[in-house]
């Protein structure tokens, strides 16, 4: 019984990863069905001001982040040029 349990456990293992896989392979992982492609997206008006003179706006997707952030905390885009 011990090792039918285990063998059990192996194969839905098995079977996760291979969702898992499979998933990874169709390039849809990290994508939200809400949010435009980074492509599709459209970039912020570099001569805009952010509302809150402390934040950073992103010149790829025009989030704002703050200060100290090198990195965009929507699109993962450089903050720095």
């Amino acid at each position: 019984m011990e090792w039918g349990l285990f063998v059990l456990a192996m194969l839905f293992v098995a079977a996760l990863q291979f969702a898992v896989w499979r998933r990874i392979q169709s390039g849809d992982v990290g994508v939200s069905d809400s949010a435009a492609p980074r492509e599709q997206s459209h970039p912020a008006d570099p001569t805009s001001e952010p509302e809150n003179p402390d934040l950073t706006l992103c010149p790829a997707c025009g989030a704002e982040n703050d200060p100290g952030y090198d990195f965009c905390r929507r699109c993962v885009g450089s903050l720095r040029p």
